[in-house]
Formats: structure tokens, C-alpha cells, sequence
């Protein structure tokens, strides 16, 4: 059995994440919290490590909690701290992040430039000051890209090769005005499909840093578990013609997925979209690329 790396937990604050909870009727049991139920499902399913990327639009502070389960649990589980361009000195909170060690952390978004009419410039870009930085320490960058903003990720991926570039939910782009809540409490996002942007997106296999973490189906395909809707554009052997195995990952989307379609059945979706990938490819796709782009040591500080 392969040893996996869950590259997409939802990690959100105690009080939001009881919330969810007790709105969308989520397993729950008597004292224990979210890192209880997710260690519970990742021992039941052979799932090794698991990276946590937060939903907390909050400053180094209000991610201590974050910071303190993965220093506590540095072998099993991985902190992506959020990090917003919108916010006023977010350069100093993400360098206090990389002198604590992070070496992952998730883009709220990539911005905008000055004037989208015009040939991009990338220091017009409202997260470009950041990707200096990023680049500086060699990050691993989780992104979700929306239909306006996805055009830019090509220009800062190929300005900034030493950022480990992750386009989260099976690259699908956020459209916010049509993205809504299922009666499972997932997000929902009622998009034709393939989304328009899909050329830009595809576009980025071009790119040796820029992978992608094959999750969330569940939001998009138009089918329950295992999203047979998905197969001719969107089954992992298109994306491994496109990126190869070596640059894609597998997640949950935890907690979301706890009740549908459950945590065991996100493991076996691939089962119901492909037949014919090998056990080496499946190998990158479940453990391998995230150990390359994840679990290295830390980068030195200077």
C-alpha cells in the first residue's frame, strides 16, 4: 500500500471550524477537535502526513494555533499559513512566518494590475512585492487562481522559477459570483465546464514549478462520488499527458468531505476515473512529488 501525503486539509480556526460543525452536521464527537477527527481518518486510511492550508484571513498571530500543532506534529503534518496582498504590512507577517520555519504558505489571491487593458506588468501586480520574498526563500506557493486573475499566474511563474507554484482544486478557477454552499456544506461552484479560462490554465504545464493538487471534484462535477462526468476532460490521465505524475498531487479537502463522499472514498476516486495508471505514476500523484515539494528541510535563514 502506497504511504500518502494529503496535500489539501481545510485547517480552520477552533470556534469557525465548530460552526461548520454543528451547521452542516459534520461527525463530531465528545472532546475531540479537528486535528483529532482528521489523525483519526488519516491512521484509518494509511494517509502519513497531511498539509494543512488555512482559511484563516488573520496575521502570524492569529495563526498560532496552526503554528503550534504542526511544531508539535512536524513529521506528520505541514502549516500553510494564509497570506493576503490586501493586507497592510503583510511583508513583515510572512517574514515572521520564514523565521519560524514555514516553508509553505497559501496566496489569498494573486491580485491585479494596474490596468487590464494594457500588456501586463509584473510590478503592477498587487502580490508582486510578495513573490519577491517568496522567491527569495524558494516557497511553496498553494494558489487558486479566479477567471480574472488566472492570466497572471504564467507571467509570475515565469518570473519567479525558484517558487514552487501549487494550483489547488484540480485547477479549476474560482468564479465568486457563482460559487455557492451545497446541502453537505462544501463549496459549490456552478460553472460551466470546462471553465473558460481552461487554455490559460492548461497553458501552465509550460512551467517546471507549477503542479497541481488534484481535489475538490466534488464542487464542480455535476455527479456524486466518483464524478464519472469528469472523465473525458478532466481524469488524472489528462492531467498526467499534461503535467506528468511528478508534478501532481493528491488532497481531501477536508473536512468538507467528511460525510460526502467521506475521506476513504476521496482515496479511491481514481479508481472510478481511471484504469490504466501505473503504480509508479500513482506513487508521485499520492506521496512522491509532495515529499520533493514539502517535506525537504527547511531552508537556512539569513
Amino acid at each position: 500500500m502506497i504511504p500518502v501525503i494529503d496535500c489539501s486539509v481545510r485547517y480552520f480556526e477552533k470556534s469557525k471550524y465548530r460552526a461548520l460543525q454543528i451547521r452542516n452536521k459534520w461527525p463530531t464527537h465528545a472532546g475531540q477537535s479537528f486535528i483529532d477527527c482528521l489523525t483519526e481518518e488519516m491512521n484509518r486510511n494509511n494517509v502519513r502526513s497531511a498539509v494543512l492550508v488555512s482559511e484563516i484571513d488573520g496575521d502570524f498571530y492569529q495563526h498560532g494555533e496552526l503554528l503550534a500543532i504542526t511544531e508539535d506534529n512536524s513529521e506528520k503534518f505541514i502549516a500553510a499559513p494564509l497570506i493576503n496582498p490586501n493586507r497592510k504590512n503583510e511583508k513583515n507577517n510572512l517574514q515572521r512566518y520564514i523565521e519560524y520555519g514555514i516553508r509553505a504558505v497559501k496566496l489569498s489571491e494573486l491580485g491585479h494590475h494596474s490596468n487590464p487593458l494594457q500588456p501586463v506588468k509584473l510590478n503592477s501586480i498587487t502580490s508582486f512585492a510578495l513573490w519577491e520574498i517568496f522567491s527569495k526563500y524558494a516557497l511553496t506557493v498553494f494558489v487558486r487562481p479566479t477567471v480574472y486573475d488566472s492570466n497572471l499566474l504564467a507571467y509570475l511563474a515565469a518570473a519567479f522559477p525558484e517558487v514552487n507554484v501549487i494550483i489547488e482544486s484540480s485547477m479549476v478557477s474560482i468564479s465568486p459570483r457563482q460559487a455557492t454552499v451545497d446541502e453537505w456544506g462544501r463549496p459549490r461552484l456552478n460553472l460551466p465546464l470546462p471553465t473558460m479560462d481552461r487554455y490559460t490554465l492548461w497553458g501552465l504545464s509550460n512551467f517546471p514549478n507549477v503542479s497541481v493538487v488534484l481535489a475538490s471534484q466534488y464542487s464542480f462535477s455535476r455527479c456524486d462520488w466518483p464524478y464519472v462526468d469528469l472523465i473525458d476532460w478532466h481524469g488524472l490521465e489528462n492531467f498526467i499527458a499534461l503535467f506528468g505524475a511528478e508534478r501532481l498531487m493528491w488532497g481531501s479537502d477536508f473536512p468538507f468531505t467528511c460525510i460526502n463522499p467521506g475521506y476513504q472514498k476521496c482515496l479511491q476516486t481514481f479508481d472510478g476515473l481511471d484504469h490504466d495508471i501505473s503504480p509508479n505514476d500513482l506513487q508521485f500523484v499520492f506521496s512522491r512529488t509532495a515529499e520533493k515539494l514539502l517535506l525537504q528541510k527547511p531552508y537556512a535563514v539569513t
